[in-house]
């Protein structure tokens, strides 16, 4: 499944994509997406960035340090931005 709806900026180091979250969603639970979901949302943007355009390789996220999640769940229906250093 491709939770990415397109690629808002990328430049070198840094890649920043916009997520809309629809209603159905499989992993939508009561109206929300729950936060154990932005790691895959942060690997699609990681994916993005290394296919910049071109063919993507599948690739496996074995860690991720300093994530930060500032809200626990998203609600239907709100779009939200992703930002990744790379």
């Amino acid at each position: 499944m491709v939770f990415l709806d397109e690629i808002k900026e990328i430049k070198q180091g840094e890649i920043i994509c916009g997520v809309k979250i629809s209603s159905n969603s499989p992993f939508m639970e009561n109206g929300r997406l729950e936060s154990y979901t932005y790691i895959e949302i942060m690997a699609q943007s990681i994916a993005a960035y290394a296919g910049n355009g071109e063919k993507i390789e599948l690739g496996f996220l074995l860690s991720c340090r300093k994530m930060q999640i500032y809200k626990p769940f998203v609600s239907r229906s709100e779009e939200r931005r992703v930002g990744k250093e790379c």
